[in-house]
């Protein structure tokens, strides 16, 4: 995995610590949302890793689906960007 990408993770969770000790999350509550959305971060990165070592997607179908992905992740990124925002000042 990206170095970048554990670290980051690695801080999410943290946070996400944090978050439970004080109350304001449960765990069940993270893994709903977020286990499908993290397999597509996974996914998206599988992707970009295979066209990086010689082995594009050529048929169309394929390339929608990496298209959409790319869509979903930055969309899960601002999502993530939002939380971190909530979690450091909660109002």
């Amino acid at each position: 995995m990206n170095r970048n990408i554990e670290n980051y993770l690695e801080e999410m969770m943290r946070k996400v610590e944090e978050s439970v000790k004080s109350g304001e999350v449960n765990y069940v509550d993270i893994v709903d949302s977020y286990m499908e959305k993290l397999s597509k971060v996974a996914a998206l990165q599988i992707a970009e890793e295979a066209e990086r070592n010689g082995h594009p997607f050529s048929k169309e179908e394929d390339l929608q689906k990496i298209k959409e992905l790319r869509k979903e992740v930055g969309d899960l990124r601002f999502d993530l960007t939002k939380a971190e925002d909530s979690i450091k000042n909660p109002k």
